[in-house]
């Protein structure tokens, strides 16, 4: 359980330094694009991620 607990808060900071990248972009045509890519394949599936764990091992201890 505690091994979960450790990917959870892995993740949890991934998703952080994904939004974090993208707002340190200045040009906005590239920002949306990074947005789009980044929120497809990076945030959702860390996200469904998280909800499994959720679900399974009842990991809730922060939310995102």
């Amino acid at each position: 359980m505690e091994n979960i607990r450790y990917l959870k808060i892995v993740l949890e900071k991934e998703l952080r330094n994904a939004a974090s990248s993208i707002s340190d972009m200045s040009d906005y045509a590239q920002k949306k694009e990074a947005e789009e890519h980044i929120q497809g394949k990076v945030i959702d599936p860390i996200k469904a991620v998280l909800k499994e764990f959720d679900l399974k091992f009842g990991v809730n201890d922060e939310k995102i």
